[in-house]
């Protein structure tokens, strides 16, 4: 079937759309990732000689930008979701909605998607209904790359999707392949699925691509007709960081200022390995006004003997202080660690060697920004899960959706249970202490429940084996509160 990109709002209008905003910010992405990986553009000299200096340019990389999305990314730690279900049981994380979690491996593809999020400003998620007709299945969630997945959203209400799509190559048929997600018209309307594909060319991830119709065709997924959704939303859901650029994207020249200083060490150090040697007052030529030629006199042999007129004079060329470029270095690092709010102790082990309130002052702006993050990652997760339990059958728990987040920042035992004494002794209610102070999870908390009835209920048994065995002995047990 032909697809029609002229018509506004059809699919084919949707995937052409669509795909135009994918390319144009494709090469940002591109760069972006690159330099997560380690793998930045390299620092600008030797254009002459580029391929021989490659090899050593690479040598001048430094990954700070894995260091600033990795101590965010260590502090998004999801504990589970709260459901509708869940108002009269507090704190603890719903089991349908867990089981969806732990069935779709969201505990590692979470973090890949963190990862996208954090690095390239974006992150997406589709959600689709259960794969079998078992009552047992549940939904699929997968984690997107956002140089594959892209929405539209209305400009008045930023959180309604009004269309996604999905291009890829699909390696096992050797095909391109692409999906536009279109929502359900009217209340009861069913959310639609539909794919398009071409004989594999396998360029669809390049930043070149530009879709055009001719050589594709509508390849529906259920027997000739779009895959029809049991939920009216589009089943894409968008993860967008701050201002939608990553944790690096404003300090990327200050990263390239670090490489090239690093680079411009590397230069000196390198030339300058060996001291260079001269000998001044030599004659040019010999008593028959003949040209001398000193390429074989001054060999660099243990063994050789210098002969030298009296009034020749050696010179020997002195090093460049090198304090001053890597002195540079650490100041841009600096600058890197405040204007990204990463504590310093992540770039220079040696600094986490300063007080405990200067360490806790580092701390406090990376708290805060993984708060953020928590947050605006929770809006995505949030719909996600809905949607999951909306295709489980499971209306009535997705009213109200809470993330369950670790805290943003961790303190030791023994701060804990030092601020945990002290809140029982202002009354603070036990369930409060173990969630908000001590850290525990939902779960643990949950099962220390249990165990506190449990032992409530055993203690009189207890008591009273006690008193037996202290009658039996002749005398008495003290009795010790712990």
């Amino acid at each position: 079937m032909a697809i029609d990109v002229q018509t506004p709002g059809s699919p084919g209008w949707w995937l052409w759309k669509l795909s135009e905003e994918q390319r144009r910010r494709r090469k940002t992405f591109d760069e972006m990732w690159a330099r997560y990986e380690g793998n930045p553009k390299l620092p600008e000299g030797a254009e002459s000689a580029a391929e021989a200096y490659r090899q050593f340019q690479k040598k001048a990389r430094s990954n700070f930008a894995e260091l600033v999305v990795q101590a965010v990314l260590e502090r998004l730690g999801l504990l589970g979701f709260r459901t509708s279900d869940d108002q009269r049981r507090r704190e603890t994380t719903d089991p349908t909605a867990m089981a969806i979690w732990a069935e779709n491996q969201m505990a590692v593809e979470a973090d890949d998607l963190t990862e996208f999020f954090l690095v390239m400003g974006f992150g997406y998620t589709i959600t689709g209904p259960p794969e079998d007709d078992d009552e047992d299945s549940l939904p699929v969630i997968t984690a997107e790359d956002p140089r594959e997945v892209i929405t539209a959203h209305d400009s008045a209400r930023p959180s309604r999707v009004l269309a996604g799509s999905k291009i890829r190559h699909n390696e096992e048929d050797d095909v391109d392949e692409a999906f536009v997600y279109l929502p359900g018209e009217g209340r009861d309307g069913r959310a639609e699925v539909w794919r398009a594909r071409r004989r594999g060319k396998g360029t669809v991830l390049g930043p070149a691509f530009r879709f055009a119709p001719k050589g594709w065709d509508w390849d529906h997924l259920d027997d000739g007709d779009p895959l029809e959704l049991p939920v009216r939303e589009v089943p894409v859901t968008r993860y967008r960081n701050r201002r939608g650029q990553g944790e690096f994207w404003a300090h990327t020249d200050l990263l390239d200022r670090i490489d090239h200083m690093v680079l411009q060490r590397m230069v000196i150090a390198t030339l300058q390995a060996f001291r260079q040697r001269a000998v001044k007052g030599l004659p040019s030529k010999d008593k028959d006004g003949k040209e001398i030629d000193y390429t074989d006199i001054f060999t660099a042999d243990p063994g050789a003997l210098w002969l030298l007129p009296a009034a020749a004079e050696m010179w020997e060329s002195g090093q460049v202080d090198l304090t001053p470029i890597l002195n540079s270095v650490k100041e841009d690092v600096r600058h890197f660690a405040a204007l990204t709010r990463t504590p310093m102790s992540y770039f220079n082990p040696d600094a986490a060697n300063g007080s405990a309130e200067g360490a806790s002052l580092m701390r406090e702006g990376l708290v805060f920004k993984a708060e953020d993050r928590q947050a605006r990652l929770g809006i995505g997760h949030t719909r996600t899960m809905g949607l999951a339990l909306r295709m489980a059958g499971k209306p009535e728990l997705a009213r109200t959706i809470t993330p369950l987040w670790a805290p943003a920042e961790r303190f030791s035992l023994a701060q804990r249970y030092d601020a945990g004494l002290k809140a029982k002794q202002q009354d603070v209610p036990w369930r409060t202490r173990m969630l908000d102070i001590l850290q525990f999870t939902p779960e643990q908390v949950a099962r220390m429940e249990v165990e506190r009835m449990q032992d409530t209920l055993l203690a009189p048994a207890d008591r009273a084996d006690t008193d037996a065995d202290a009658a039996a002995a002749g005398g008495e047990f003290d009795d010790i509160t712990l």
